[in-house]
């Protein structure tokens, strides 16, 4: 047992044994064990010292909850980490330089560059697990798949890969037989069995958000809201909601949602409000690669203007482009990067929008149009803060949306801008609340807002 142990060590510390990927079918005996309920799992302190593999020979009492003995220690023991573990939640924290972290006061890192090196190389490690706990699975090999799941049932799963490890641990790595599903059947958390047809009752800010695969806390919500708008000097009482039923047969590749959305807000001019009703459906196809990946969504909608009691059929076409950055840095658009406390999460959609005008109502600008097209896209970010406080509930969105217009109608263009400051916790994520605002034309109305919200925020 011994010698098997020093054989393993020696394998884990030579040069590169953490640079490539640590969830792979060829490390898998190394570490899946069985758990007592019968599942096979990835035994976190294993895990450690697969991603500590460069750093071993400086990790020896790097830990001041252990002792400098002349060994690593293998395995935690109640609260005190193995040194490993200390290594992997310690090495990408913000700390004052005399800490030297994670190796402890024996190593000046300003003069070690070997320790330098393995520390940045544990930090390239934990990007990866990163990623894989924003996609949710892996599919490692036919045979093999790894696949995030909470230690407590019921809990959310964030990215922050430290929650595999010590005392702040919250989930946990399966080792299932078989190859994953799709992210997208396991965008909150739900458990579906490969070939299966899965169905969401969802609600959400947005019809494009009824198929997204982000965590529930990264969707747009529905809002209820008391809005102040600013161009018509007048306050009202506001709802924004999509409900939708959402339909992913097979292996999660496809997904299609009937729904129907509600929009209710201040308007310029103080002459009414901005309300529109809008059955629709929503489908969306996923393409994924080893390098980038495309979310396709295409949207057939009958919209309603109650307001100026206008008419029309839309069809609009939404792409949602992502890409794998190289030297382990995860992936940009749709994923949240990992570098230290801050998270932030970068979005890009490509839009095309047609539609098809059946009563024009009193809209200004539907007034000589019977058909009209717009192109363009929007660009959006979010951040947070991963630390042990209510900060870490907070989230910070802010965005902007432009669409050229061609056709017989009087808008060359339609731009809109939006930001808000959000608190969910990670314990309810389905109820927030905050503050938001938003200014530009409507999309669908063109009308011109200038709206600021203090709402209550739902998601399901």
């Amino acid at each position: 047992m011994i010698a098997r142990a020093l054989l393993w060590l020696a394998a884990l510390a030579m040069p590169g044994a953490a640079s490539a990927s640590i969830l792979t079918g060829e490390n898998a005996g190394q570490l899946c064990v069985s758990m007592p309920d019968g599942r096979r799992a990835v035994d976190p302190d294993r895990l450690a010292m697969l991603v500590a593999g460069p750093a071993l020979p400086f990790l020896d009492g790097a830990n001041p909850s252990g002792a400098t003995n002349g060994a690593v220690e293998l395995r935690s023991t109640g609260d005190v980490p193995s040194e490993a573990v200390y290594a992997v939640i310690e090495a990408d924290r913000v700390t004052p330089a005399e800490a030297n972290r994670p190796f402890g006061p024996q190593l000046d890192l300003a003069q070690r560059p070997d320790a330098r090196a393995a520390r940045d190389a544990i930090v390239e490690a934990m990007k990866e697990l990163s990623l894989f706990l924003e996609q949710g699975s892996r599919t490692a090999g036919p045979g093999l798949t790894y696949r995030a799941a909470p230690l407590v049932a019921g809990t959310r799963i964030d990215g922050d890969p430290t929650r595999l490890f010590g005392p702040r641990r919250t989930a946990i790595i399966l080792c299932e037989q078989g190859a994953a599903p799709a992210p997208s059947t396991f965008a909150e958390g739900k458990e579906v069995g490969q070939g299966a047809s899965i169905v969401y009752l969802r609600l959400r800010g947005t019809a494009a958000d009824l198929v997204s695969t982000a965590r529930l806390k990264d969707v747009a919500p529905a809002t209820i809201s008391f809005n102040r708008d600013a161009v018509a000097e007048k306050s009202t009482f506001g709802i924004n909601a999509v409900a939708g039923l959402a339909v992913t047969p097979g292996d999660g590749r496809f997904s299609l949602v009937p729904y129907l959305s509600y929009e209710r807000s201040a308007v310029t001019g103080g002459d009414g409000n901005i309300e529109k009703l809008s059955p629709g459906l929503l489908g969306a196809l996923y393409f994924e690669g080893p390098s980038a990946a495309l979310h396709a969504k295409l949207e057939l909608a009958y919209i309603a203007d109650l307001e100026q009691h206008a008419r029309q059929g839309k069809l609009r076409l939404y792409l949602e482009p992502a890409f794998k950055l190289g030297g382990g840095q995860g992936v940009l658009f749709g994923s949240y990067l990992f570098r230290g406390p801050l998270r932030i999460r970068p979005d890009v959609t490509g839009i095309i929008d047609v539609s098809r005008i059946y009563d024009r109502g009193t809209s200004e600008a539907l007034r000589d149009a019977k058909s009209y097209a717009g192109f363009g896209g929007q660009a959006e970010i979010r951040a947070y803060l991963a630390v042990d406080s209510w900060l870490s509930d907070l989230t910070l969105v802010a965005g902007g949306r432009q669409l050229f217009m061609t056709g017989a109608i009087e808008q060359d263009s339609v731009n809109r801008w939006w930001g808000s400051l959000e608190y969910a916790s990670d314990a309810l994520p389905n109820l927030g609340f905050g503050f938001s605002f938003t200014r530009g034309e409507n999309d669908d109305t063109f009308q011109r807002q200038e709206t600021y919200q203090i709402g209550l925020k739902l998601r399901y």
